[in-house]
């Protein structure tokens, strides 16, 4: 094991973002000191971490925006350019509307096509982040007995938003979570969702992450629910993934 010792909060900062734990783990201090003293490799780093992290601190993203309105009219090289286009990601992800004038501004007269490009896109980003952020911050449900990050994880999987909670299903399956609190909410999800008659294609989608998410914990006792799933849901193809699942449970 080769432990590493930094006196510089803006490394760690970096070398947790890099160990995908970054929002978990560091503060908004440390985020600010990235963009205000941090490579633009690092920045983008942090821009990649934020979407779902509920993030949303003025403090922070007024220092991105304050970037972006001092290059967007200029950053028309390729490396400028790629810059200002990940601060406009940076902003969407805040959502915040004080925003939004920001971006229409930058989308309209960036002096590069791609930073108009991205602002522009950034825009619909911006109604999503709206939307979702409340929903991934509130507290009215929370467990004190499990992390700040997995209630928020909880909350996106109680979500009614089916794009939202499927990013909560995908999170289950690739941190590999088996958390009690955590799979018990997934399996009510499935057992509410899966004989639901539907044709739409994301509602399907994040029915088939949510068994994926069960399935992968290998917990004996949660079998039976991905059989269930593999006899009866209502969809084909979610009754063919779910079979497909149950290797989980032999390996």
């Amino acid at each position: 094991m080769i432990t590493i010792y930094r006196r510089n909060s803006l490394v760690v900062c970096c070398l947790a973002i890099m160990c995908g734990s970054a929002w978990a783990n560091t503060t908004i201090d440390e985020y600010i000191q990235v963009f205000e003293t941090g490579t633009t490799f690092q920045q983008q780093t942090v821009v990649k971490d934020l979407p779902y992290s509920g993030i949303n601190d003025p403090r922070f993203f007024d220092v991105m925006e304050k970037q972006l309105l001092g290059m967007y009219l200029t950053a028309t090289s390729k490396n400028n350019a790629e810059a200002a286009s990940w601060l406009a990601k940076g902003l969407a992800y805040s959502g915040l509307e004080k925003y939004r004038g920001t971006l229409e501004l930058v989308g309209q007269n960036a002096g590069s096509k791609k930073v108009q490009r991205h602002a522009t896109k950034a825009l619909i980003d911006l109604d999503r982040f709206v939307a979702w952020n409340p929903i991934i911050n509130d507290t009215s449900n929370n467990n004190p007995d499990i992390s700040e990050r997995y209630n928020q994880y909880a909350n996106m999987l109680r979500s009614s938003i089916y794009e939202l909670k499927r990013v909560g299903a995908k999170k289950v399956y690739y941190e590999r979570i088996t958390d009690k609190f955590m799979i018990d909410i997934v399996q009510r999800q499935i057992e509410e969702n899966y004989r639901v008659k539907t044709k739409d294609k994301l509602q399907i989608d994040t029915l088939s992450w949510l068994c994926k998410g069960l399935a992968a914990t290998t917990l004996p006792q949660y079998k039976s629910t991905i059989v269930k799933v593999s006899e009866d849901a209502a969809s084909g193809k979610v009754r063919s993934n779910a079979r497909k699942y149950l290797k989980y449970f032999d390996d």
